[in-house]
């Protein structure tokens, strides 16, 4: 205990002879661990968020990005056991009319099954796939059978019912809707639904639209429709399920597996799966965090350099202070751990304060944008603090091993 209390000491000691030299090595140490730092945070917190929408994505379910000829399509399902939500949509300048009266404003016609609803919207966010749950609120949704046939009924959100019919007990009424190709059609609401977050968004922007604009040039309803009754009324080819993208639910992973042999077989290829998505999002995050770890390790391999000319310039000013050290007792080996411990001192005092405004910034960033999105666990920050002394022992061995080998006679003629 008390050869580290004279280390300790002695290192004060040419911490304050040596301040403005160690000064430059010490700041270029507290950017290249506030980067690493920074670094850690953002890495581990994409990682974790993103990880939970992918354990969010339900491991029965397959989103195929490919339009489908019936033929394949009923051949896959001679393969494979699931139920399927194919998904189209088209946004325009839709016409439609309540008692006889017009309006032309912009609509979302969705063509979707009612397992769209029990799953949800699915968004490819960052290469990932969220859900947004579709909430029922009041009525019902359409069954199997009004899917197969084409019934003419239409469920709409909250934002549309009260625009349209200026309350959400809209169920039962009916609404004319004109499709591109000038074909109208009497649809039935048949339930109401949770406007989406891209409709709340909507309803915020509008609330705060200048008064010089008109809000009708910026609402857009949304009206969802059986899949089949959206092909009628935009007189889709019978042929091919046109869809932007089809969900299979599949009642089993074996199932599951049995669909991917049978789209991989016609050359689909293009779908996800909880599997797939994670297998990608690893790779990818393992590739992203080896180069930006491997660009901030080569950062603090240079700044170790730096210490060591620093070490190295500081060795020749203080030869007069070896040789009395040598000459009141001290060994080679002390030399050598003096200046070993001071080189892993100058890193950790190095690291301590780069980690420590890292830290400090996140946690201000945090608490400025109310976003508590820093996730750093305390292994991390053990392993850089591990990784500094590692790097203090393997960079200190030059400096500490030339002050060791200097002669006493030769330092005390020295002035």
């Amino acid at each position: 205990m008390s050869s580290i209390k004279k280390l300790i000491h002695i290192t004060y000691i040419s911490i304050e002879s040596n301040i403005i030299f160690l000064s430059f090595a010490i700041i270029s140490f507290v950017i290249s661990y506030m980067l690493l730092t920074n670094t850690t945070i953002s890495l581990n917190s994409s990682y974790i968020n993103t990880y939970r929408q992918v354990q969010n994505f339900d491991d029965h379910l397959l989103i195929l990005n490919n339009s489908v000829t019936y033929d394949i399509f009923y051949d896959i399902d001679s393969h494979a056991v699931f139920d399927y939500s194919p998904i189209s949509e088209v946004m325009s300048n839709q016409i439609f009319y309540i008692d006889n009266v017009p309006y032309t404003i912009t609509s979302n016609i969705k063509g979707v099954s009612n397992l769209y609803f029990s799953i949800g919207n699915p968004s490819n966010i960052n290469n990932t796939y969220s859900f947004d749950k579709v909430k029922l609120l009041k009525g019902s949704i359409w069954g199997d059978n009004d899917d197969k046939i084409g019934s003419s009924v239409v469920i709409i959100d909250e934002f549309t019912s009260n625009y349209i019919y200026g309350t959400t007990e809209s169920i039962g009424m009916t609404i004319n809707l004109i499709s591109t190709s000038g074909k109208r059609e009497k649809f039935f609401v048949c339930g109401v639904v949770e406007n989406s977050s891209t409709q709340n968004q909507l309803i915020k922007d509008l609330s705060h639209l200048d008064k010089n604009k008109n809000p009708h040039d910026y609402v857009k309803l949304q009206f969802y429709i059986p899949y089949y009754t959206y092909e009628q009324f935009l007189d889709t080819p019978d042929h091919l399920i046109d869809a932007n993208q089809i969900l299979f639910y599949t009642h089993n992973k074996e199932e599951l597996s049995h669909l991917e042999e049978s789209l991989i077989h016609y050359n689909l290829v293009n779908y996800v799966t909880q599997q797939r998505i994670e297998d990608i999002f690893n790779q990818n995050f393992k590739d992203d965090y080896l180069e930006t770890i491997s660009f901030i390790v080569i950062m603090i391999i240079i700044s170790c350099t730096n210490m060591i000319n620093v070490t190295l310039f500081s060795i020749k000013s203080r030869r007069q202070e070896i040789g009395i050290r040598r000459a009141l007792g001290a060994t080679r080996t002390n030399i050598y751990l003096q200046f070993t411990f001071e080189m892993i001192i100058f890193l950790l005092i190095s690291g301590g304060i780069g980690i420590s405004l890292s830290l400090f910034i996140n946690m201000f960033q945090a608490y400025v944008f109310n976003n508590s999105f820093i996730i750093l666990d305390l292994n991390s920050i053990l392993i850089m603090f591990i990784s500094t002394i590692i790097f203090g022992i393997i960079f200190g061995i030059i400096p500490s091993y030339k002050a060791s080998k200097i002669k006493i006679a030769e330092s005390l003629r020295l002035k």
